[in-house]
């Protein structure tokens, strides 16, 4: 019995360094040369973990993990160079032991024989990730929203809504020339109103014109702009670890509601001196796809309903599904939004 329990402790004391190596393999290496293994989080992988490629048996590379997720891991290279998809990845090191009847002094290590100083080209411009602060976090985010921001002015646009312009004098003299005595007096009597009106609309449409202006301001929150953002207030409240950050990350996608939606926040501001309506904005208001078909949003928030007074301002976002029901997917790196019929002008923001 004795024995059998001798054995047995022997065996897992034995056993114990193998189970400690964690195996995975190479899934992904982009042309910027980051390196992605299928283990992260769930593995008990942390960031600084070196990861050891192999070709075969044969030692290729070592990584350095930067960036841990829950399945994945984004690593840089170390030294060694031609890393490949498929290669398998370990966290053994590389062993160096000589063989049988070799002279130790005249063997080489496994590790000697990787071109440190020869590095891929792919990898000479992979930096190392630099630590993260507030600061650092917080100047990625403003740098995020600037590149997803666009702003559009409308102003000048009415002169579009004016119709033909009408001189009295002519209008008076083409109604005369076809009348006698007896029907001048009416004739000229249903003409003056007309013209009268004409030159009313004209002088409005000119004020309107010259007083009339409005900024709008677009935000598209796409995914690198919530993760920047995440990340930010993340560490405004001292939540820096990764699980705390995927979580909070995770939180902010279903709170925006980017998780389902493309969503545009928009602010307006009458800059002008005349009164600006821009209610229902949903009519103002469009997505234009690849093949040019018009989109419409989902759903937006009521407050950018508004007549916006001189000085006034509002901010609100719509939604738009990233799934139509005709099958057209919008969650692409690149959208077209349109503003159209305000002020009579039209602006098209491409993100």
């Amino acid at each position: 019995m004795k024995r059998s329990l001798y054995a047995i402790l022997l065996f897992l004391w034995l056993a114990l360094p193998s189970m400690a190596d964690l195996n995975g393999m190479v899934i992904n290496v982009s042309p910027g040369g980051e390196i992605t293994v299928n283990r992260g989080l769930a593995d008990q992988v942390k960031p600084g973990l070196r990861w050891y490629v192999y070709d075969r048996d044969q030692p290729k590379a070592e990584l350095e993990a930067v960036l841990v997720d829950n399945y994945t891991t984004q690593a840089r290279i170390v030294s060694g160079s031609k890393v490949v998809v498929g290669d398998k990845a370990t966290t053994k090191a590389f062993s160096a032991a000589p063989a049988a009847g070799q002279v130790a002094s005249q063997s080489k290590s496994i590790e000697s024989t990787i071109p440190k100083n020869k590095p891929d080209r792919r990898f000479s411009t992979t930096p190392r990730q630099k630590e993260e602060t507030l600061e650092s976090t917080q100047e990625n985010y403003e740098k995020r929203l600037s590149a997803s921001t666009k702003k559009a002015n409308f102003s000048g646009g009415a002169s579009k809504m004016r119709r033909s312009s009408v001189n009295p004098m002519m209008v008076y003299n083409v109604f005369s020339r076809y009348t006698n005595s007896a029907t001048a007096g009416i004739t000229l009597q249903n003409a003056l109103p007309t013209a009268w009106s004409e030159v009313s609309h004209n002088k409005k449409m000119k004020e309107f014109n010259t007083y009339g202006s409005l900024d709008v301001s677009v935000t598209w929150w796409n995914d690198n702009l919530v993760d920047a953002y995440s990340d930010m207030m993340a560490f405004r409240e001292g939540r820096t670890s990764v699980d705390q950050r995927l979580q909070m990350r995770n939180g902010l996608y279903a709170q925006k509601g980017t998780d389902r939606f493309l969503v545009f926040h928009v602010k307006m501001k009458n800059v002008g001196k005349s009164n600006v309506q821009v209610a229902p904005f949903n009519w103002h208001c469009y997505l234009l796809d690849k093949e040019g078909n018009y989109v419409k949003p989902q759903r937006y928030d009521q407050i950018l309903d508004r007549t916006l007074t001189p000085g006034q301002e509002t901010e609100g976002s719509v939604y738009f599904s990233k799934q139509e029901v005709a099958g057209r997917n919008f969650s692409g790196d690149n959208v077209t939004l349109v503003l159209e019929d305000i002020l009579a002008d039209r602006a098209t923001l491409e993100f």
